[in-house]
């Protein structure tokens, strides 16, 4: 789901909101102007037992809107070569359904943008650095290019391994990696566990944002 898709999803639910809020008042004014104009006798419970339901529709319509929000307010850049996208994917959706923020797509980087500043420039905004180390992205200039930018910007680098039989890069060998290759499912988790605690150590309470999530990044 990209940028624009999520801001007007998250459109949709403030309108709803707003409706259901109106429509209470509707529904209160509608009754009283009733009892007032046809002599109609309401018994007081049924107004309250009106207003409470009309209440717990907007309560929901509310808890609702806030699950569907970001729960995190730091940013996270995947950085992988675009040889890698379908496991680089795969990734996205389960940090999105954990509701942390990715940074931008190149989808989003605009005609005449220059890729390389725009990229770099997201890494500096972000608080995470996932790297997937394969075969192709170690011999990728753009994710060699990223992972300085990662380290000369004191990020929180977490590589994840996707391939075997590869050369891990030397800045990365003191890192401990997910391993994709021995449980693709038990790494996933220990990954996003990785995510979360980094993020607690870092002091970024879990809040809803205004800025919500976009996609992977896409490499060449």
């Amino acid at each position: 789901m990209n940028l624009n898709k999520i801001k007007k999803l998250n459109l949709i639910y403030l309108i709803s909101f707003i409706i259901s809020f109106i429509a209470i008042i509707i529904a209160i004014l509608s009754m009283l102007w009733s009892t007032y104009l046809f002599k109609i006798e309401i018994k007081f419970i049924y107004v309250i037992m009106a207003i409470f339901a009309a209440l717990l529709g907007s309560l929901i319509n509310i808890a609702f809107y806030k699950l569907t929000t970001k729960k995190y307010k730091s940013k996270i850049y995947i950085s992988f070569s675009d040889k890698d996208s379908e496991i680089a994917q795969q990734i996205r959706r389960a940090l999105i359904h954990e509701r942390f923020i990715l940074n931008i797509d190149e989808k989003n980087i605009q005609v005449g943008e220059n890729i390389k500043q725009a990229l770099t420039s997201e890494i500096k905004s972000s608080s995470i650095f996932i790297v997937l180390i394969s075969k192709y992205s170690i011999n990728s200039d753009f994710v060699k290019l990223e992972i300085q930018h990662a380290i000369k910007n004191n990020k929180i680098i977490l590589p994840v391994l996707i391939d075997k039989n590869i050369s891990i890069p030397s800045e990365l060998k003191d890192l401990k990696y997910a391993n994709f290759i021995k449980n693709q499912k038990e790494a996933l988790n220990e990954l996003i566990i990785a995510v979360k605690n980094n993020l607690k150590k870092l002091n970024q309470p879990i809040t809803k944002s205004k800025n919500n999530a976009t996609a992977a990044n896409k490499k060449y």
